[in-house]
């Protein structure tokens, strides 16, 4: 009896080892797995950065002054329309360069997420690129990079609006770097246009981009217009929402 009680508590040390050391292996793997993961995208940051110095000429100064060329007028039309809470809405806007802070590309995938590296970032944080033009929000946050759904990504809806702040239409992003806006009735646009957020879903005011296709038809109006970020960047801007 003693040797058969002996031979059994044998095979339940045997089968309980065989057990954690599959289960360690297991865990080192995925840890081993997730550093690996994040090394790639470090490494395709640098290398990204690497080609942009030696092959892509820095326009951030031309774009900036384009930016505040912009404010000026959106300063000069809102202040002539004397309304309080656009006004307001114009001021945040100038602010922004006060309040972001610059986040790590590390890279962009085929679907239209990029994964960035910052300090103390959350979801629903907003993504700019460096000329202040919208990119989208970051949708989840791990241990060493976010993640970032941005404009490229399809089937996303949001209101817009024209330079007057007015809404114009119900936006949806489509592939290959467009989004659709289903028009309100009455709506005064001419091709080339810049087209902005509304507070709903990002915050109010940011360039979007411009009309490229105009159908002003009383049945169905609607607009395509050209995304405007900078997908190539190897850096953008977070904005804490």
């Amino acid at each position: 009896m003693f040797l058969v009680k002996l031979k059994k508590i044998a095979i339940l040390f045997i089968i309980g080892s065989v057990l954690l050391f599959v289960g360690s292996n297991i865990t080192l793997a995925q840890q081993m797995q997730n550093y690996f993961f994040s090394f790639s995208l470090d490494l395709q940051g640098k290398i990204n950065e690497i080609i942009k110095k030696f092959f892509y000429k820095d326009d951030a100064d031309i774009y900036k002054k384009k930016y505040f060329d912009l404010l000026k007028e959106l300063a000069a039309i809102k202040i002539s329309l004397k309304n309080k809470d656009i006004i307001n809405d114009l001021s945040r806007l100038e602010d922004l360069n006060k309040q972001v802070r610059e986040v790590k590309v590390l890279k962009k995938d085929n679907f239209g997420y990029f994964y960035i590296q910052g300090d103390n970032l959350t979801p629903g944080d907003i993504i700019l690129d460096k000329n202040f033009i919208l990119v989208g929000k970051v949708k989840k946050v791990f241990s060493s990079y976010a993640l970032v759904e941005s404009l490229l990504v399809p089937n996303q809806t949001f209101n817009v609006s024209d330079k007057n702040g007015t809404i114009i239409g119900l936006a949806k992003t489509i592939s290959n770097g467009f989004i659709e806006v289903a028009l309100f009735k009455d709506v005064k646009l001419n091709i080339n246009d810049l087209i902005f957020t509304d507070k709903d879903y990002f915050l109010s005011n940011l360039v979007i981009g411009s009309v490229v296709d105009l159908d002003l038809n009383q049945l169905n109006p609607r607009l395509i217009a050209k995304i405007a970020f900078d997908d190539e960047a190897s850096h953008f801007l977070v904005f804490e929402k």
